[in-house]
């Protein structure tokens, strides 16, 4: 008899998790087959519990980040219709300046740079899977990369310092396409914001079981017009999640300091010649 209102116990629970609301615990009485059945039943509805608040999660972020990037998008906007009225403005009189040409120039730029951003972020976001390259030793891996970032930052007239890059015999596996889409982003960053009266400092730090290129620069104070949108940022921690790896940033009202950490790869040991 006990059992069998137990098993009506566990009839009206489970129809109630079916029509949607899980906030209903099942009931887990006693050690038998029944008992086991519930625990299973009782599992499955937190997993689900917790798989609804990390999709309302990732939806809020979602929306406040458009959110964000409509607002940081309508400022360079508002910018630029207003200096394209006043160069019609200056049509009309036969004097147009050179100084809102540039004004107008620069606003087109800023909408640019967050349109990509806005598409960049969508991409990665929309690839719920990606191949990572076969593991190699890391010069093989970030050696390319961290020489082009070197040059076009000393193109941009900034002074690079490598004295401590040290490579070690250290396996990673990267995704190419997204290494590149990160170092792009970091030099836009570095370009935008930097101060090139002092070095930038790259150099590759090591941790427990797990690699870092660490960048390091002095910034200049951000104006209200030039605000970053964080949406950079944000590309760069989910390809790194992706890669299996994470991104660490140290700011202040000096310096900025990006860290991106790649898991080592044990499976792979390059043998060095004497």
């Amino acid at each position: 008899y006990e059992n069998v209102k137990y098993i009506q116990c566990l009839m009206k629970e489970v129809n109630i998790i079916s029509r949607g609301n899980l906030q209903g615990n099942v009931t887990v009485q006693g050690t038998d087959e029944i008992a086991q059945l519930a625990s299973g039943l009782e599992h499955m509805r937190q997993t689900l519990v917790k798989k609804e608040q990390i999709e309302y999660d990732l939806k809020s972020a979602q929306e406040k980040l458009v959110l964000g990037m409509s607002h940081d998008l309508r400022t360079p906007l508002t910018g630029l219709m207003a200096y394209l009225e006043i160069l019609k403005k200056q049509q009309k009189e036969g004097a147009v300046t050179q100084e809102y040409i540039n004004k107008a120039f620069d606003r087109v730029l800023q909408i640019r740079d967050l349109s990509e951003q806005m598409f960049e972020y969508f991409f990665v976001n929309s690839r719920h899977h990606i191949e990572l390259e076969p593991a190699e030793d890391i010069m093989c891996a970030f050696g390319d990369y961290l020489s082009e970032l070197c040059a076009l930052l000393e193109y941009e007239g900034f002074k690079v310092n490598t004295d401590r890059l040290e490579w070690r015999q250290i396996s990673v596996c990267i995704n190419t396409d997204f290494i590149g889409r990160i170092m792009n982003n970091i030099i836009s960053n570095i370009e935008k914001y930097g101060k090139h009266e002092n070095e930038v400092c790259i150099q590759l730090c090591y941790g427990n079981e797990e690699v870092g290129i660490s960048i390091q620069n002095s910034i200049t104070r951000f104006d209200s017009e030039h605000q970053k949108t964080g949406i950079g940022l944000h590309n760069i921690s989910i390809m790194m999640e992706q890669m299996d790896g994470r991104m660490e940033v140290n700011a202040d009202d000096l310096t900025y300091c990006i860290v991106l950490y790649f898991p080592e790869k044990k499976e792979y040991h390059k043998i060095s010649k004497v």
